[in-house]
């Protein structure tokens, strides 16, 4: 076996780092290919912010006879770091065949890479910027995945659990119903809350846009402070994701709570691209865009998906989080198109929000593990918990 360090200016290495799973999952009926260009926009200065203070290396792991076995890339966030009592780094986009060696290759090369710049602690399998996307291995529920979610193999919990990884905290992807969601509890819920005098609900409107990313940003960076390693986003950041998401946006499904005018909660659902995106093979070349279109046209998709959620912390304890779910689902029974709603990235860590999703009928569909891997062993392990 032999291990080849990506030069990033070789366009010929960093399309072998893209092959690799094309090559491992030609066989396997549920892995939906990523979009190349979501691929090559985390390794790119341009468009990473991460890069602004942080670096990143990545390698290919090749056979005997040349054939492509592996890949995975090590990157530091020296803004997290900053906020750490001790030095983590992480590692991911980590792809092997069933062999412990080969995945002891791609393991140490990344845990060296740490330990020579500093770091104590590595975490993986993440991404190198945003956890809403490439973040957690996935440990439950081999099916096809949602836009920007980790897929693998089972056999892969075996690899980073042989090596010394450990259960850091565990993600939990929920599957709804529509049909099977309890509105009247819901509606009697809006009622009540609703009575409150200067509290209002409103989805957003295109024409309002920078309206509702600034108060996107006002939610976001007071609700998810006292998570570990936060780090607050900007309305620069904010308005490349809604941008972004315009081709698909639904309006409706967008909704902002406020308290006496002040931004008080959100929640953001879009339509579950991937399950178009299956289709045009990770390109969105002329001919992948034509497929997409027409795929939008047919109606091949069925399922939303939940992207983020928010919250300020004073009012955690008004009900706004039901009220948010409730009208969004009134708008979703309106759509006939729709029908399940897929609710990712709610964390083992987060009891409310996991029991929230449950009174609304949701059912566990996938669960991604976060691991750590203690580089220094004098360090003692903790399991992540919130406000640490």
């Amino acid at each position: 076996m032999r291990l080849v360090e990506i030069n990033e200016e070789d366009v010929n290495f960093k399309n072998q780092f893209i092959k690799v799973p094309v090559v491992l999952y030609k066989n396997d009926p549920n892995w939906i290919r990523p979009l190349d260009k979501d691929i090559e926009a985390v390794f790119d200065p341009e468009q990473n912010h991460a890069f602004n203070n942080g670096k990143l290396i990545r390698w290919i792991l090749k056979d005997d006879a040349g054939k492509l076995i592996g890949r995975v890339a090590a990157f530091i966030n020296y803004d997290l770091v900053n906020t750490m009592d001790e030095p983590a780094g992480a590692m991911g986009f980590f792809e092997c065949i069933n062999d412990q060696k080969a995945a002891l290759k791609l393991f140490e090369a990344c845990a060296d890479w740490l330990k020579q710049n500093g770091m104590v602690i590595m975490d993986g399998p993440v991404n190198f910027g945003e956890r809403d996307r490439f973040w957690g291995l996935l440990v439950d529920g081999f099916d096809p995945p949602s836009y920007m979610e980790n897929y693998n193999p089972p056999y892969y919990k075996k690899l980073f659990e042989d090596y010394g990884f450990r259960m850091y905290f565990e993600q939990n992807t929920y599957l709804i119903d529509k049909y099977k969601v309890q509105a009247p509890r819901l509606d009697k819920i809006s009622k009540w809350v609703t009575r409150k005098p200067g509290i209002r609900f409103e989805h957003i409107t295109k024409k309002d846009l920078p309206k509702y990313i600034d108060d996107f940003v006002y939610i976001y960076n007071q609700s998810w402070s006292s998570f570990e390693n936060f780090k607050p986003v900007t309305s620069a950041d904010v308005t490349g994701i809604f941008k972004s998401m315009l081709p698909i946006m639904i309006p409706e499904f967008i909704w902002f709570s406020y308290v006496d005018n002040e931004p008080a909660g959100f929640n953001v659902f879009i339509p579950e691209v991937n399950q178009v995106f299956k289709y045009v093979n990770g390109k969105l070349d002329l001919w992948g865009k034509l497929k997409f279109g027409w795929h939008q046209l047919i109606r091949s998709n069925h399922k939303v998906k939940g992207l983020v959620f928010g919250i300020l912390p004073k009012y955690q304890n008004l009900g706004i989080d039901a009220v948010l779910s409730y009208y969004f689902y009134l708008e979703l029974m309106k759509k006939d198109q729709y029908r399940d709603v897929g609710i990712s990235w709610i964390g083992g860590f987060n009891p409310k929000m996991n029991s929230l999703i449950e009174a609304l009928s949701g059912k566990v569909d996938k669960v991604h593990y976060t691991y750590r891997k203690m580089l220094d062993e004098t360090i003692p392990f903790k399991p992540y918990s919130i406000g640490k």
